[in-house]
């Protein structure tokens, strides 16, 4: 069963000039994408606006093509407020996939890979057609290995950059191929997004580079809750360290969020919601301290 949204959106207020760490979290669309009506994915956004979100996350994977078409028709006559990242690489099957898999009772692939610098640009093209804008704050290259990325589409990333249409270029990639791409086009690109869970696994990074990190929750608290119930000694222990109880699933969210905000004190956490409730409170939660910090991160093995 879907989890309840509320209908509706309290009226839009101008973000107060006590936000903190709402200007360093992103949301994240992937969730939402495609799961929802419009509707009810337009109130999930429209709350993080208001609670002072002001980066959001998408791709064409996302809903199978849906996910940049909600953000686009939520983003329109928001002015310049909003930065909007976008991906490309992964596609997601076509119609005629998805319904020769329904009729075959075989699945459809859940992506393709194109990297080629035809397909770049017309993902380009594509996404900026969705989300009703003349320029994409950044595009990231999703899930690319090394032998994706070759030379001719660097210059084309460049070029794209130089006419307008993209302002930054990113990987959205496993560590190890982040820093190999890092290493073989040096300055080529300014964003990595990457799980928080991974971020560790990164080596130093090039000055001017900015980190996204995403995949704060969902798994990962499934993984936090068992590890800190493995024993009565771990349970008190930890609770006397964080002051939040593992049993206390909302409370444990909120913890490896603030903790994620800590880890990533000069980029972005991305975060997602099906409930406004949820996006409201934590939109304006302020990172851990250094030391609660790294407990979370002992009790998650990270």
């Amino acid at each position: 069963m879907r989890p309840s949204l509320q209908s509706d959106v309290e009226p839009a207020r101008q973000p107060s000039a006590g936000l903190q760490s709402a200007t360093r979290l992103g949301f994240g669309t992937a969730l939402v994408s495609g799961a929802y009506t419009g509707r009810e994915t337009l109130a999930l956004l429209e709350t993080a606006y208001e609670s002072g979100i002001r980066h959001f996350d998408t791709a064409p994977l996302y809903g199978w093509g849906r996910g940049e078409e909600a953000l686009g028709e939520f983003a329109a006559g928001k002015g310049d407020g909003l930065t909007i990242f976008t991906k490309a690489g992964l596609v997601p099957p076509s119609c005629l996939q998805r319904a020769a898999g329904r009729l075959s009772g075989m699945a459809a692939p859940t992506h393709r890979a194109h990297f080629a610098p035809r397909q770049i640009r017309r993902s380009v093209e594509t996404s900026l057609r969705k989300l009703k804008r003349e320029r994409l704050d950044g595009l990231l290259l999703h899930e690319p290995t090394p032998e994706d990325v070759r030379e001719e589409l660097v210059r084309l990333l460049e070029d794209m950059k130089r006419s307008g249409k993209i302002a930054a270029v990113g990987l959205a990639a496993a560590p190890k191929s982040t820093m190999a791409l890092l290493t073989r086009y040096p300055g080529a690109f300014q964003i990595v997004q990457t799980p928080v869970a991974s971020a560790g696994k990164l080596g130093a990074l090039p000055p001017g580079i900015t980190t996204i990190v995403h995949s704060v929750l969902g798994s990962r608290l499934e993984h936090g809750v068992t590890r800190a119930q493995t024993n009565p000694d771990g349970i008190r222990q930890f609770e006397a360290d964080t002051g939040v109880s593992p049993a206390d699933r909302p409370g444990m969210a909120r913890l490896l969020l603030r903790a994620a905000l800590a880890r990533n004190p000069d980029g972005v956490t991305l975060f997602s919601s099906s409930r406004v409730e949820n996006v409201r409170r934590n939109a304006f939660l302020t990172p851990l301290d250094a030391e609660t910090a790294a407990h979370v991160a002992t009790l998650l093995g990270e």
